[in-house]
């Protein structure tokens, strides 16, 4: 049985008023307050007579009522000049190629907003997007142009530029103006509710129902929740605070590390910070985007009795940043650092027991050279060395 199709209890309005209704009084046409930008223009046609707005508006509603009946199939430029009453060229001079016309027809049903509105929780938003997709023909729409797109390079630039990078501004500016990411994600946050969105569409439309607006706006808060880190390179004011923080707010809860064990980490750090040389010790910090220290790993040079070695301590992660290969980064780095500088003979001590830190100074290329039997910290752990020669 053939789905009824939106606009058919409407059959009675014609041309321009059946135009304007699509646009200004179907619930499905309201979904633009994820879309900010101006539609746009067409270019100028090469030759022929001069294009006019009544003649564009024609064909447009002729499209409309094609889509609204046979979806984008039906929308060939033969069946829209028949259905205008207009000839080939005169289609051909407002929409060069099929893609345009349907992104055009696309735009009727999701029009690109002049204004964005920020006020409506992101949840109604996709409901609202949803119900355009499902009650109507602009999920065919979008699947058609979609794989238009991938016709031709032309096709592909035109389906950039006109369809998806403004979608995607749009969404992305509605997502940091509303609140719901924070300034300087939210074009990356944007790309991954799209390729939600457009998974669902294309593969499974009925998905797009409340749980997965739900879904989508979880992976939101999931996606702000990680941290977005960077490695930076020497000391700052309150560095040696938070560094003991890192380090006591796993080995307490972890290990039952307390008193003795920080005041060795307080003793150490501030014998290297007596005689500190930026230019041969090394303090790497990660660090968020507010600043917070996620991690951090010293590289002690000064303290050692050969310029070429080099001892690496006080290296922590914090929890949200475990698993995702910041650790290694660290390390890394490091270690550039000290090939450059002719520090070839790293060494290093460590708990014996902390198996993800073992598996980082392995792959780094540290060998296990020593078991301790005596108990350095005071706190019932024993230690191992790792060397590792850069020569």
């Amino acid at each position: 049985m053939r789905r009824k199709r939106h606009g058919e209890h409407h059959a009675s309005l014609t041309g321009l008023n059946q135009f304007i209704y699509y646009i200004y009084n179907t619930n499905r046409l309201v979904y633009y307050n994820i879309m900010m930008h101006e539609m746009i223009t067409k270019s100028d046609p090469q030759r022929g007579a001069p294009r006019s707005k009544k003649s564009h508006k024609a064909i447009l509603a002729a499209a409309l009522q094609l889509a609204e009946q046979g979806g984008p199939n039906a929308l060939t430029v033969e069946a829209v000049a028949r259905q205008a009453k207009v000839g080939k060229q005169t289609i051909y001079r407002w929409w060069p190629t099929r893609i345009e016309l349907l992104i055009e027809v696309y735009d009727s049903y999701a029009p690109l907003g002049e204004k964005l509105i920020v006020k409506k929780p992101f949840k109604d938003v996709l409901m609202t997007l949803f119900d355009v997709y499902l009650k109507g023909p602009a999920g065919e729409l979008l699947a058609a142009i979609v794989a238009l797109s991938q016709s031709s390079p032309k096709a592909k630039t035109i389906f950039e530029d006109r369809f998806l990078h403004p979608r995607l501004n749009g969404l992305a500016q509605y997502l940091e103006l509303s609140g719901t990411i924070v300034p300087g994600h939210a074009r990356e946050a944007a790309n991954l509710v799209v390729a939600q969105i457009w998974f669902a569409l294309l593969s499974n439309p009925s998905l797009l129902d409340k749980s997965y607006a739900e879904r989508i706006c979880q992976t939101l808060k999931d996606f702000t929740s990680t941290p977005k880190l960077h490695i930076r390179e020497g000391f700052v004011p309150g560095f040696g605070g938070d560094m003991i923080r890192l380090h006591m707010d796993y080995y307490t809860p972890t290990w039952g590390l307390g008193q003795n064990f920080e005041t060795h980490i307080l003793r150490d750090f501030t014998a290297l910070m007596e005689v500190y040389d930026p230019d041969k010790d090394q303090i790497v910090r990660l660090e968020d985007n507010a600043g917070q220290l996620m991690g951090c790993l010293v590289v002690e040079v000064s303290t050692q009795s050969e310029p070429d070695t080099a001892r690496l301590r006080f290296f922590m992660m914090n929890e949200q940043c475990k698993g995702q290969g910041w650790g290694q980064k660290l390390i890394s780095h490091a270690l550039e650092t000290c090939r450059a500088r002719g520090q070839n003979k790293l060494w290093l001590t460590t708990f014996n027991g902390l198996e993800a830190a073992r598996t980082l100074y392995e792959r780094a290329g540290f060998e296990l050279t020593k078991i301790y039997d005596q108990d350095t910290w005071n706190e019932g752990t024993g230690e191992v060395r790792y060397d590792l020669d850069l020569t």
